[in-house]
């Protein structure tokens, strides 16, 4: 798969193909099953853009994100950072590579040790990164806790003595304690209050021009994906199956899938009719996939086509990528 890019100095992070695979037991004396949480996935995020990635919870977004942060080790494929595959680098290389990329979980509480203090929590990745003198490590830490609003006489302090806004904005904080130049925010407001999402938001997006930063947005929540994002991709059953500008993907929608998604998103307006969704509920099974085309049980265009034949991701148009037998036509 290709995407649109005027020249390689653009790209900042290039995976293709990837492909993960996870096994579960089914009890004693059974056999082990398995199934894809990312299957032959391909992209490239350019620097400087927030690119964001929407699907329904278990697609395999989170599963993308751990590899393309090196948590997690795809089973094949390639994700090249700068030109760098992180998939073959010696742990001493992927350590020093760590303060490029960075990234912000979806729970506060759980993502922050307990038995920390503020101070420990933002001084821990300077110290193992070999950043000091300690007065500098202070100076690093109450510039950033400045960034983002967090009075410098909370040092003391420990996450359950903050708010649910001030701990996901002590994790961005600590996030940018190595000067990253990628952050992978992995439903990082999705789990606050609709007040306190709006404003977390408005931190990201001034700190992304601040220090020019590069972000993945992760969610399930096409709505504040569109308003963050610069491009957005669709993902269904562990795929790219959407891929465009987000005007772009807003008046041209070409995925049934993708339709579903956007008339899933209430229209604040009484007077505005509400469409429709003729997608099938429930998602099919990981261990026992479908054949074809993994959408096609829930679509209501498949053909014979669609039952027997996976669709490749292929521009339709430049910049807009489609995973759809049926993508010549708009989808109305």
């Amino acid at each position: 798969m290709t995407q649109s890019t005027n020249t390689a100095d653009q790209l900042l992070l290039k995976a293709e193909y990837l492909n993960k695979k996870f096994s579960i037991s089914t009890g004693r004396g059974f056999k082990k099953l398995s199934y894809y949480a990312v299957r032959d996935l391909s992209l490239e995020i350019k620097k400087g853009e927030i690119f964001g990635l929407v699907g329904e919870s278990g697609c395999g977004k989170s599963t993308l994100g751990s590899m393309l942060l090196g948590l997690q080790k795809p089973d094949s494929g390639s994700i090249l950072f700068e030109g760098k595959d992180l998939t073959n680098l010696s742990s001493s290389k992927l350590k020093e590579l760590r303060k490029d990329i960075q990234t912000v979980f979806q729970d506060p509480y759980d993502s922050l040790d307990p038995r920390f203090t503020i101070r420990q929590i933002m001084e821990e990745p300077l110290i193992i990164q070999g950043i000091g003198p300690a007065e500098k490590r202070t100076e690093i830490i109450l510039s950033l806790l400045d960034r983002v609003d967090i009075p410098s006489d909370f040092l003391s302090r420990y996450p359950h003595q903050l708010s649910g806004g001030q701990r996901q904005r002590l994790c961005i904080a600590r996030a940018l304690t190595l000067s990253p130049r990628f952050l992978i925010l992995d439903e990082a407001v999705s789990a606050l209050d609709v007040s306190v999402q709006a404003q977390v938001i408005n931190l990201l997006l001034d700190l992304k021009e601040q220090l020019e930063l590069t972000y993945l947005f992760i969610s399930h929540d096409l709505s504040i994906v569109k308003f963050m994002s610069d491009r957005i991709a669709v993902m269904y059953f562990g795929r790219i199956v959407e891929l465009a500008d987000k005007h772009e993907l807003s008046r041209n929608i070409r995925h049934p899938y993708t339709k579903a998604l956007f008339l899933a998103m209430p229209e604040p307006d009484p007077d505005i009719p509400v469409e429709v969704n003729h997608i099938e509920a429930g998602v099919p099974s990981l261990i026992n996939p479908p054949g074809g085309c993994a959408f096609h049980p829930r679509c209501p265009y498949a053909t014979d086509r669609c039952r027997k034949e996976a669709p490749e991701l292929r521009e339709i148009s430049e910049g807009h990528l489609v995973a759809c037998h049926l993508a010549c036509e708009p989808i109305s």
